[in-house]
């Protein structure tokens, strides 16, 4: 969601003189089935839908892979956003996990490869003695092994 939402506020902003041009303009026009950039903010916000917003992400995904820096700069900045929020996950986790593994999930980052290659470069940077693995399962899945994985680590200390 919040890439997609980007990549609209870059497009707003490239209309309106206030950033950089960017294909995302054209790129949200078509996505919506407009064709006049005045009706692009009622476009996105009469019909508010979260769903809608976030498919845009892939929009900025194909603007990137067709050279649009403005796009190539959301994404980047979303992989250090979401770098940052592993770190704090694992700084809090330290005492209990020592080189632990980190699955990226999710469809937009596991098809993203620009996104997920450069949330990897940051982690391993972050977090070198961490490993990246592929994900065994869903989050749900996965919150639900460490809880087990806690659970028994506890008992053992009981």
């Amino acid at each position: 969601y919040d890439v997609g939402r980007r990549g609209l506020d870059a497009a707003i902003r490239a209309f309106e003189k206030r950033g950089p041009a960017t294909a995302l303009l054209g790129r949200a026009l078509s996505y919506f089935g407009i064709s006049d950039a005045f009706d692009l903010i009622p476009a996105v916000y009469e019909r508010f839908d979260k769903s809608r917003i976030a498919g845009f992400a892939r929009e900025v995904s194909v603007a990137r892979e067709e050279g649009d820096p403005v796009a190539a700069s959301i994404l980047s900045h979303a992989a250090a956003d979401l770098a940052a929020l592993v770190v704090s996950v694992a700084s809090r986790l330290q005492i209990r996990v020592a080189n632990g593994k980190i699955a990226l999930s999710g469809g937009f980052v596991e098809g993203e490869s620009f996104l997920k290659g450069r949330l990897g470069e940051l982690l391993s940077e972050a977090l070198p003695s961490w490993t990246l693995v592929p994900a065994a399962g869903d989050a749900a899945q996965g919150a639900c092994a460490i809880a087990r994985e806690l659970g028994r680590t506890r008992a053992g200390k009981a």
